[in-house]
Parts: structure tokens; sequence; C-alpha cells
């Protein structure tokens, strides 16, 4: 009956099908349903249609459904609609808005972007089964292995997905240039067999020979004893005909039609005598090339279904490639076998099967070396792209990371066994492989051979990531035990920037090919990335010799290049902007690898000081100039729609793993802008940087017209329910947005203003509290996690104490507000919590983050005790001080430390300038720069300046310290003076009673110019509260050669705040030097002269009435330094050479200020008295 039915197919076919007079019928693979088609003249089996089929599809019937029942179209998104293949009936998708096409049914709900593949642009197969199919990749994670000695991280990327085709146009398909080649199964002549292909029988005359007729080869009887009823046409087939035990295998899998017949002719042909090859026959060239060609064929039409792999595939995966790699070799059959090999190897990954990639390795170099060989093969034609083409798939499939990591675990295992004779990893010269791709990035001839040359870039910088990394651990263990290394491999990525490399994968970043421009971009992400790994290692190899390490990064040439080249303008923002979240994921992990230093590394996050160039010295400078190009831009706009989910009115949601990483990328360039812009403001920047300075003002002034520090608070507040125990995506973006609030209030007053208005102290202060000191991982566990938000409460305060703001205005309430707004949300306990966490310096990082956060409590601290100093309710003080007391107590209650007292925030903020001051003077006497100690020497000394009772800072130079600022009951509301006396008297000590004070070292600026006006401010206000005890240690802490010289400095320059607190402390501490004070006399001495000369310098007749005021106060303060000075007995002979001539001209000139001559006179008496 079956017999029957064929026959009437047939001969029904014959009616309407040219092909069927040709000996084609079509049949049905019995195990799986599909249709094949098989010519039971030629005996050619192949899945596609024949030539001239006419395919007759039954009346009335619907198109087949591949899924369930459900109607195809529902629950599809907007724009998408089924149609299905007319050959196979299978539905597939297209989206018409981005002419998007796929066989997987696309869902309404957003899905996550790590893991996702690039969505083809289109769907085809040629006719000849060649598979178009581009690698797609997502953002990377890194996973821990170790390889041998040393261990070293190896970077994992989900695997590539080729069910999805890819291309532009017809051009790009160049398969026509090598067409199929028609194979027929042909018997084995016996005279090239003369024992069994199976088990290696010598044929006898006992032995016969036996042809299998699936795949024509000679058996013994033994190896052939199988009876099969195949599915051909013709008498032969008609019953039961003989098979061989391996074509066997897959016939009993219902494959009637086993790979194997293609091997024949290949494992008869003798490559060595390849040129002595019969013209004709089994074993000629000709058949060679026509069994490679049917092979690809029958290897691509699995492509469609890569589960029947281990199904058809069932020929050993060593034997399979060991038989490829010859014709690889041969340049007669060269073109063929390596398109055989590349489809082969992407099949084999398809269905995640590594153990033909594994086998390519056991080739050795001869195999590598024939398919770089082709690579560098000179030419025009479309063949030789073609073939190119093919190679470069090849290359691409055997480095995948994956694959790498399998074959290093096999190497690993076989240590024990002799396995010389294999070839490893090593066998692939990256150096060349590398070259290679590289010119064909730049193939627009061949835009296939192109795509897969920029795919193979990013697997060969990680595989020489890899062996530098190893090489750098190697060398370093063998340090160790005092032995020579072998492995002396260098890496080749410092030439990509010399020879051009990176500006070549640059440009293709604008390529008018997406696939293109999606590998230059994981190509370049894989270059930064790889190359901090190897300084990484390289610098730990100079810790273990004892060499120094390098000084500059590898990276910074890099990123230069990149951002000179045009990697940060439109064609990154294109990427960024892409609907495919895939696609939108490579350009943030591109974007984000050329900032993400500034988060990761501390010196990112440290203070921009005067005469420091932030883009041309240091490290960092690449990446701020990236932060500028990036910010400057439309990647700017790209980043902020990303970050904006539906709630915060954005068009779209993204996944929340890509809306994370946008986040960091907006954090840490904010955060260079940050410094950048508040250096400017503070005009610290070197003029070197003056190009830069234009564009760092436009950047702030479009962060401000976009509401980005809205956004940011409004995604802070918005998640303050997340739970942080753990690293979590939306943990990433609220510290970033945090960093992104801390960044703009640094540099922007408009954004301070912004932050004012919606009261977002509190918001900031419960999102500290709620973060905790728990370290950051996006950060590199380097910083706390509630930096972010201190730093921008801080900032918020220290604006508002900043400016120039009188507190008996109309703004009285607005800033008692505030003030009352920090200590309701617990701006205290915040700050104390915090300052009283002991510091471990056996870890510098972790030492610069716990600094970094003392140091944003210390402003903050500062900010509020400032701030309250000038209130004339004496509300916010009591408030204040009401808040140190509930602490303290509640503090004391928590550590059960009842018999010592109470520690107040004021006593651990003056505990951290001791040990700040300390270590900054130490960095400053060894030269060991740390930003973070310096800040925070500098924050503790304005914070506990406050505490003293300091001048205020809002009127900067201009202001001039009077006697009006000493404690009267006027000026201090409430009682509070000797609150702040016991703060000068601890302050004092803490810092007088060392034995080398640091006083004098801030006071020239040795720790910087920040600290100088802190000081100051600080030594005023213990002068000011504190007894005469406190004065005389002040007076021989070393002191006063600095503050005379400040005195005479600051007369030439015009700094009023700086000569009237120079004055005022020479009047107090003056008295308490010493006959035998050495340089400290002398320096009293000079001041007599500057303040004589004070007082017989001529009034400027243009001088406004303000300025008057100043210059009388001024001169007021000069006699009164003399007075207080001439208690001094050591002092006379200078004050009568000196003062009394001045002070007698002064006071004729003052005759007519009845005021200043009583004053005067009572001065000049005691005066003369004394001396």
């Amino acid at each position: 009956n079956k017999q029957t039915n064929k026959q009437t197919n047939k001969q029904t076919m014959n009616h309407v099908n040219p092909a069927a007079t040709q000996g084609w019928v079509k049949s049905e693979d019995p195990k799986t349903g599909r249709a094949f088609y098989a010519n039971h003249i030629t005996r050619t089996t192949q899945w596609d249609p024949p030539e001239d089929w006419i395919e007759e599809p039954p009346a009335h019937q619907a198109p087949p459904s591949m899924g369930n029942n459900n109607n195809d179209s529902d629950d599809l998104p907007d724009g998408w609609e089924v149609m299905h293949d007319p050959t196979t009936g299978r539905p597939f998708y297209i989206d018409h808005k981005t002419k998007i096409t796929t066989w997987e049914k696309p869902t309404s709900s957003p899905t996550s972007f790590r893991g996702m593949t690039t969505t083809s642009s289109s769907s085809r197969s040629d006719i000849y089964g060649q598979s178009t199919s581009m690698p797609s990749y997502s953002a990377s994670d890194y996973y821990q292995d170790d390889y041998g000695s040393g261990g070293y991280a190896y970077p994992e990327y989900s695997s590539t997905s080729h069910r999805s085709t890819s291309w532009t146009n017809a051009n790009d398909d160049l398969s026509d240039s090598m067409p199929s080649l028609e194979f027929t199964v042909e018997k084995v002549a016996d005279s090239l067999r003369l024992s069994c292909a199976g088990c290696g029988s010598e044929f006898s005359f006992s032995k016969r020979r036996h042809h299998c007729r699936l795949c024509g080869d000679v058996f013994c009887d033994i190896c052939s004893a199988h009876r099969v009823q195949l599915p051909l046409e013709g008498p032969e087939f008609e019953k039961p005909v003989r098979v061989c035990d391996s074509c066997n295998v897959d016939v009993e899998r219902g494959n009637f039609f086993s790979m194997r017949r293609f091997l024949t002719p290949l494992t008869l042909f003798d490559v060595e005598n390849g040129d002595d090859a019969p013209k004709e026959g089994v074993a000629s060239v000709t058949n060679v090339n026509a069994a490679l060609s049917a092979l690809t064929s029958e290897m691509d039409s699995f492509v469609e279904s890569s589960s029947s792999f281990n199904e058809k595939v069932t020929i050993p995966a060593q034997f399979l490639v060991e038989c490829l790699a010859k014709f690889v070799r041969f340049r007669s059959t060269s073109d063929r076998g390596v398109r055989a090999l590349a489809s082969l190897l992407a099949l084999a990954n398809m269905a995640g099967n590594v153990e033909f990639a594994h086998c390519v390795y056991q080739e050795g170099s001869s195999l590598l070396d024939s398919v770089l060989d082709i690579l560098e093969r000179s030419g025009t034609k479309r063949k030789t792209f073609f073939v190119q083409e093919q190679a470069a798939r090849v290359l691409y499939y055997i480095t995948e990371p994956p694959v790498i990591k399998s074959v290093l675990e096999l190497e690993r295992k076989s240590y024990s066994n002799e396995v010389s004779e294999f070839g490893t990893v090593d066998s692939l010269d990256v150096h060349r492989a590398l070259r290679d791709v590289l010119d064909h990035t730049t193939s627009s001839s061949s835009p296939a051979l192109q795509r897969w040359a920029a795919a193979s870039i990013r697997n060969l910088i990680i595989e020489d990531q890899r062996r530098a990394c190893l090489a750098a651990n190697d060398a370093a263990m063998h340090a160790g035990m005092g032995t020579a290394t072998d492995n002396t491999y260098e890496s080749v990525l410092p030439q990509l920037v010399s020879t051009g490399g990176v500006m070549l994968l640059t440009s293709l970043l604008g390529a008018d090919d997406s696939d293109t421009r999606a590998h230059a971009t994981a190509g370049l992400s894989a270059i930064i990335s790889a190359t901090r790994a190897i300084d990484a290692s390289l610098a730990a190899l100079s810790e273990v010799t004892g060499t120094p390490p390098p000084r500059d990064k590898k990276d910074v040439a890099i990123i230069r290049s990149i951002v000179t080249s045009g990697g940060c303008g439109s064609s990154l923002s294109q990427l960024l902007l892409s609907a495919d979240n895939s696609v939108a994921g490579m350009g943030c992990t591109f974007a984000h690898s050329l900032v993400s230093p500034l988060l990761t590394s501390p010196s990112g996050s440290t203070m921009i000081h005067k005469g420091d160039d932030p883009i041309n010295v240091s490290n960092d400078g690449a990446c701020r100039e990236a932060a500028i190009g990036l910010m400057s831009g439309s990647c700017l706009t790209a980043l902020l729609s990303m970050v904006k989910s539906r709630e915060l009115g954005g068009r779209t949601t993204r996944p929340i793993e890509l809306r994370s990483l946008a986040m960091e990328i907006l954090a840490a360039s904010l955060l260079a802008i940050g410094h950048m812009g508040r250096a400017i403001e503070d005009e610290s920047i070197n003029h070197g940087s003056a190009p830069w300075k234009g564009q760092v003002k436009r950047i702030i002034a479009k962060l401000n017209s976009d509401n980005v520090v809205h956004l940011a608070l409004s995604i802070l507040e918005s998640s303050q329910s997340l739970q942080e125990s753990k690293d979590s995506p939306a943990g990433r973006i609220r510290e970033s947005a945090a960093i992104i609030i801390s960044s703009l209030s640094m540099c922007s007053v408009e954004a301070v203003t912004a932050l004012q208005n919606r009261h977002s102290l509190s918001i900031l202060l419960m999102a500290a509290n709620e973060m905790g000191n728990r370290t950051s991982v996006m950060r590199r566990d380097w910083a706390p996690r509630c930096l972010g938000v201190l730093e921008a409460a801080g900032f918020v305060l220290r604006h508002t104490w900043r400016q120039d703001i009188s507190w008996g205005g109309g703004d009285k309430h607005e800033l008692l507000d505030l003030i009352l707004e920090a200590i309701d949300a617990g701006a205290v306990h915040t700050a104390s919590k915090f300052l009283s966490l002991a510091g471990d310096s056996n870890l510098p990082e972790k030492a610069f983050g716990e600094a970094k956060l003392k140091a944003a409590c210390c402003f903050l601290l500062g900010a509020m005790f400032g701030m309250v100093l000038c209130d004339p309710t004496a509300i916010g003080m009591q408030r204040l001080y009401d808040a140190v007391d509930a602490d303290a107590f509640s503090t004391m209650d928590n550590n059960n430390s009842w018999d010592h007292g109470p520690t107040s925030v004021i006593t651990s903020t003056i505990a951290v300038l001791k040990s700040s001051s300390v270590q900054a003077r130490e960095c400053v006497m060894t030269g060991s720069g740390n930003g973070a100690i310096m800040e925070l020497s500098e924050a503790a000394l304005l914070a506990v300046g406050s505490m003293c009772g300091g001048a205020p800072i809002s009127g900067g130079r201009t202001y001039v310290v009077s006697a009006v600022d000493l404690p009267t009951v006027q000026n201090d509301k409430g009682g509070y003076t000797a609150r702040k006396r016991d703060a000068c008297v601890t302050a004092c000590e803490a810092l007088v009673g060392l034995r080398d004070s640091p006083l004098p070292t801030m006071l020239i600026g040795g720790m910087g110019e920040e600290t100088v006006f802190a000081a100051l401010r600080l030594i005023v206000g213990i002068t000011k509260y504190a007894t005469l005890p406190q004065h005389g240690q002040l007076a021989q802490s070393g002191i006063m050669v600095p503050i005379t010289d400040m005195l005479k400095s600051s007369l030439t320059n015009g700094d009023l705040y700086k000569f009237s607190s120079s004055l005022v402390l020479l009047r107090f501490c003056g008295p308490h030097v010493t006959a035998s004070g050495g340089a400290g006399l002398k320096s009293i001495r000079d001041s007599i002269r500057v303040a004589t000369n004070v007082l017989t310098l001529p009034g400027d007749p243009r001088a406004t009435e303000a300025q008057l005021q100043n210059q009388r106060l001024l001169r007021m303060q000069c006699v009164q330094l003399l007075e207080s000075l001439s208690s001094n007995a050591s002092l006379w002979n200078a004050i009568a050479q000196d003062a009394l001539p001045s002070l007698s001209e002064f006071l004729l000139r003052e005759y007519n200020n009845l005021q200043s001559i009583q004053n005067i006179s009572y001065l000049f008496c005691a005066l003369l008295n004394k001396s």
C-alpha cells in the first residue's frame, strides 16, 4: 500500500510539477513529520524544494499554525502583524514601524535587555540554505573563575542568537558567487577500499566487500548487517537494503538521509597527493567540492530548527572537524571547506554545543593559520569577499568567551595526560587575527564581511586580555618564587591607538548598518575594559616585584581617541534611542565604560583644587572629557528619556536594568561636571582648561532647563520604600539619583534653589538614614551609599550659609525654616552617627570613602552652626543645641556609657578635626596627596569654627572682623557663650596640644588654599570666646610668623577679612610672646610697623562711605593692637620708635572726629603708661 501511494503521488505530481519529471518527489520524515525532497535518479535529498518545483496547496486549507490553537494576532503590541511563510506555513511577525521581522511572537510587556538579542530587520533564506544571521550581544556581566595561577576574571557574555537574520539589501548576500554543486552518492570502487571502512579489517576471499546503500562506502558483512526500507525511488529500494552501522544510527532516529553520505569522498581523498588526484570519481577534487557544497546546504537547512542538531549530526565532532580541516588547508578545496566549517560551527553554536569548536583548536595552528590566510587574501571579486566572510565566521565562533572558557577547562583537566599532540587556545595568533579583522571592517564592498569582522573584534580583545593578565599573574608568581617565567605575552591593545584601530572602530559607530554599529560598540567597550584589567594586573605585578607602577593609565589614550573621533556624539545617541533594548543596552555599556572610573575610582570624587588641570593632567581627565562629550550633545537627551518611566513623564518604560545603567552614566558624567563647574565658580581651574569652561557652563544651563534635579529628586522620593540591603538595579537607580542631586547642587545655584523650594532636606536626610553606611557596589565598595545624599544636603545648607542674606530682612523666616527643617529631619543625629565611625586604615579605599562621608557630615554641621550664629531670634540656636544634647544622651543610652558622660556631636567633630589635621600634615610632609583627607580637614575646620563662634563667611574678602564680633550679650542671645567657650577650649587643646601643631602649616596654605580661610576663622573664634590660657597656647603654637606674613600680604592685595582677622589674632595672642620667642617676637615687631603704616596712610577721596567706614574700623583695630602689645615689655622699644610718632600724627588728623579722639586719647594714654 505504501509503494502504491508513492506511485500515485508521483503520477499526480508529474501532471503539474516540472521537477517531478527530473526524478524529484516529496516525502515526509516519519519521525519529525517534516517534508523533504528526494531525487530517485541522482539519490540526492534536500529539505528545500528543488528548482522548478510547484507546490499545490490543498484547497480551502488555512496556513498551518506552529503554535497553539489561539489566534496568532492576539495580544500583539501596536504596529505588529502576524504573517505566514508561503512555503512552510510557519507564522512570523513584522513590526511595520521599525521594519523588524522575527519568528518569535513579541509580547507587550517589557523584558530585560540583559539576555535579549538583536531583532532582525528582515528574514530570508537563499536557495543554497546559507544563513546570513549575525551575532548579537547583551550587556555583559563578569564572573570569577581561575585559570592557572593567579586567578583571572573572565568576562561572560550571553550566548549569541542566530534565529534572526540581519541584512540591509540584496547586495549584502554574496553566496551566489559560490553556487551549490550537485552531489550524487556513488559506490566506492573496490580498489579504493582495501579494508573495511568500519572496523578496518582487510578484505579477502573469505571477508567480502559490501556497499552501504546510503553512504556508498565499502564495509564487511558484520559492519553492514542492517536491512532497512529506505524512502527512495527505484526498483532497488522496493525492498529493504543494506546499510552500515554508522548510517543505521541515523536511520533508527528517523533520519533516512544521514550526513555520512557526504563523508565518503571526504575521507577517501588524499590531501597530501591532492594535486595528483583523479579528475573524476568518488575521490576527485570535483566530487569533494560537491560533497562539501551538499554538506553545507544540509547543515544550513538545520538552522530553522536547532533542536534537530543532535538528532541529525551524529558524526563524532573530532572526526567531522578533522575531515573538514584538511580541505580548509588544501587550496583547491579551501573555499568550500571553510564555508562548510563555518556552517558547522554556526549550527553547533545554536545548539549550545562547544565540542566542535574544541576540535578546531585540537587541529592546532595549521588550521587556524589557514583560516587567517584566507582572511589575508587580496582581491576584489565577490567570491573572495564571500569566502573571507566564512573565515570571519569561523574566527568568531571559535573565539566566543564561553568557547574559550570551556576549552581552557578541558586543558586544565588534561594536564596529567599527554596532550602535546593537540593544539591549545594559544595556537591562535591573536595579534595577527586582530589585524586581519580590523582590515576587513573597512570592507564596504561586503557589508556581511564587515559585520562578521566587527563581531570578531570583541572576542579577540577579550582573549588578548586573558593572555596578558595571565602573563602578568605568571610573572608575579615566578617573581615571588625567584624563578623566571616563560610566558612573555604582550597585549596588542597599546598598538590600537597608534595604528588607528580605535579611531577606525569609532568611525563604525556611524555606519549605515545597525549590526556593524552594534558590533563596533561592543568592540570599543571590550577594548576599554580589557585595558583596565591589564593595567590592574601590571600594577599588581609591580607591587610584587617592587618596581614603580606605570603612572599613566593605558585607557586614557583610548578614551581620548574615542572622544576625538566623535564616539560621544549623535552615532552613540542613535544606539541609546533604539527601540530594541539590547541595542540600547550595548550603547549604555559603551558609554558606561567611558565614564565609570569617575564612580569606581576615589580620585573621580576628589575636589579639583586651585592650579589643577582636570582635563589634561589627571588620569581621570580623559573620563571627564568623555563626560563633557556625552552631556554636551544629543546623548544627554537620550539618557534622560531612558531613565524616565511613565510615572515620571516618560513615553515608554525601559527595563529596570537598562534604566539603572543609564542612571549610572548620568551620575558619573554629572559628578565630573559638578566638580568642574564648582572649580570654575571658585576660579580654581588652570587656564589650560579654558576651552572646556564654556562647554561646562552650557551643560549646567541645559541640565537646569531640563529640570534634571527635579527628576532625580522625584526618583529618590518615589523609591523610599525600597529595601536596599542587597545590591539591586532599584538601589543603583536611587543611589545614582543621589549623586546627580549632589553634583548639581555643587555647581548650580538654580539647582540649590529648586531643592530649597521643594523642601528637599527632609527627603535627603531620610534617604541617608535608610541607606546607612552600607558600602556601594556601584562605586566598588569604597564609598557608602548615603554619601551622595549627605553631600547634597550639605551643599544646600552651605549655599544658603554663603549667601549674603540679612537675617533681619524678609528672608528671616525662610532661613529659620530651613534650619528647623534640617534639625527636625535628624541632621544632628545622622551626622553624629557617621562621625563616630571608626576608620579602617588598612584599607586605603575604604578610608577614603569614610573620609568623604565624615567631610559631608562636617560641612552639614558647619553650615547649621554657622547660620544660627547670625540668628537674631536665637530660636535656631536653641533648637540646635537641644538637638545636640538629645543626641548625646541618646548615644549614651545606646552605648551604656553613663559612667563616662555624654559625648556630643561637637566633641566628635573636634576629634575628627584632630585626627584629620594630623593625617593631612603627614600627607603634606611626605608628599603623598590624599584629596579626601584634605577635604575632611577643611570641612572639620569649618564645622569647629562655626561651633566656636567663628565669623560669618558670607562677606568674603570684604568682611572686616572687628570688636563688634566679640562675645557680648547683644550678639549672643540665649546665653550660649559658655557652650562656645567649652568648644574653643577643647578645640585649642586638640590642635595646640599636639607635638607639632598643624595650625602653622594650615595658615601658610600647605594643606591647600581652602584650609587657610577655615583655619583663620577657627583661630579667630577661639580668641574671641576662649580665655587667656588659650591665647597663650596659640601664641606658643608657632602661628605668629604666618599670621604676620598674612597681615603683610593681605594689606597688599586688599583682603580685608584676612587683614582684620590677623589684627585680632595679634591683639589677643601677641602679648603672650616671650622675649625668647625668636622668630615669633620678630614677627610681632614687624606687625607693629605694619599697623603704624596703616595709621599714616592717606585717605582715598574716591572711596565710598562703606569703604571709609572700613578704613576707620581697621585704623581703630591697629590702635587697639598697639595698645594690647604695649603690655609686653619686650615690645616697648619697638612701640616707642615706630608707633608713637604715627599715633601722634593720626591723633592730629582725627581731631575733628570727637568719638575717635575720645577712644584714641584713652588708648594713647594707656600706651604711654605701659611704655
